[in-house]
């Protein structure tokens, strides 16, 4: 029995969206022993009550928390719901980038083809979210976390040029500046975007960092680290209008903390959040975005 191009790429993306369960369910052990100084691998899983080592059955991705209630099967400790949100998120992000981004690029190793952009994005998208939960939670952006992100942005950017090209969305700043290069000269992708990438995380790293050296103490380190990976990843352009995006939204946020009397002019509002959430916008819709602006 044959299946269609469409069928075979719903059954793809719910593979796809039971993997990011099981990366979101990485993602709470990072957000919980990283920012504590604890090994991500030692102990195994286990209960906080009881000290009970669990179960593989009792560590599927939102089926064991749907289950079990929520709670330990021996103590009956609560298991923060904070766990099935990322496992859930996680699980729709994966999902999500699949259709979005699709298998643009593909990398052939022997008898493989691998869909270079979107495994790229989904990695990314993995050190993201884990910061996310960290910096939302503990106002903390691990260093460790940020480096593996840069790490891996490095090793993608390698194996989309090794895959033949990148997404348009990686063009570079000449690309912004004067569209006609491209459009009517055609400049190499390829070249652009080798040149993107290190200006990305240049110009990120810059803007945050002379940020944090005005605010004094308004914005953290972290944000600064955490803007270089963004730029490196996003490239030039990205980096740029992923940046004024999350001013805006910290923005609001804080006119909201106002408003609603949550807080006050001297309450602490994580920054990171709202850069991690346009970063993850502009890789997604990013190509759409250029190509609207370059009117190819």
């Amino acid at each position: 029995m044959s299946i269609s191009p469409e069928t075979g790429n719903i059954i793809i993306g719910i593979m796809f969206a039971m993997i990011g369960g099981v990366i979101g369910s990485f993602c709470n052990v990072l957000a919980d022993r990283i920012p504590a100084g604890k090994s991500i691998w030692q102990p195994p899983s286990h209960c906080d009550g009881c000290g009970r080592r669990l179960t593989p059955m009792e560590m599927v991705p939102v089926f064991s928390y749907l289950v079990l209630r929520g709670r330990c099967r021996t103590c009956g400790q609560r298991v923060p719901k904070r766990v099935l949100w990322v496992e859930l998120i996680t699980a729709g992000l994966f999902a999500l980038i699949w259709f979005q981004v699709g298998p643009q690029t593909w990398l052939e190793l022997g008898p493989l083809m691998i869909p270079v952009e979107p495994l790229a994005t989904m990695a990314i998208t993995t050190v993201l979210v884990a910061l996310f939960i960290t910096d939302m939670e503990q106002q903390l952006l691990p260093s460790s976390i940020i480096y593996t992100g840069l790490g891996l942005a490095v090793i993608l950017a390698l194996l989309r040029y090794a895959a033949g090209g990148f997404r348009i969305s990686h063009y570079g700043l000449i690309a912004v500046l004067w569209p006609q290069l491209v459009v009517e000269h055609g400049w190499s992708f390829l070249t652009l975007d080798l040149i993107s990438q290190p200006a990305g995380m240049i110009i990120g790293f810059a803007l945050f960092w002379l940020i944090w050296r005005i605010s004094r103490g308004g914005m953290g380190y972290g944000d600064v680290r955490l803007a270089a990976l963004c730029g490196l990843v996003l490239g030039a352009p990205g980096i740029i209008a992923a940046s004024m995006a999350s001013f805006v939204l910290g923005g609001l946020a804080a006119v909201v903390v106002l408003v609603s009397r949550r807080g006050n002019m001297k309450t602490a509002i994580p920054f990171g959040p709202f850069l991690i959430l346009t970063s993850f916008v502009w890789m997604v819709w990013g190509n759409e975005l250029m190509k609207s602006y370059l009117g190819i």
